[in-house]
């Protein structure tokens, strides 16, 4: 009955969210579509990403990540800090590189 009675709320979809790095992608220091490298050299493992257009980190399985941080740790298994050992592929620089 209320939703016959009662207009519909406005909500804002999930799909609408930003990432954390929407800010570097507006301020023109990240483009959609960079590709992110992390290289363990002695694990001989690398790993690899993708910024999407709404400043998320999408990783090569389809797994999207708000923040750096939290899709690295996904990858190699144990906390790091993605935003100094993401590469930015393009400009051979680390996320928090292009923040400063």
């Amino acid at each position: 009955m209320r939703r016959i009675l009662l207009p519909a709320r406005s909500v804002t979809p999930p799909s609408e969210a930003t990432g954390a790095l929407m800010a570097l992608i507006e301020e023109g220091r990240l483009k959609p579509g960079d590709r992110l490298t992390h290289n363990q050299p002695r694990k001989r493992r690398t790993f690899h990403a993708t910024v999407t257009s709404d400043g998320f980190i999408e990783l090569d399985d389809g797994r999207r990540f708000a923040t750096p941080s939290p899709a690295l740790k996904a990858c190699v298994g144990s906390q790091i800090n993605g935003w100094d050992n993401w590469i930015v592929e393009r400009v051979n620089r680390t996320l928090g590189d292009l923040r400063v």
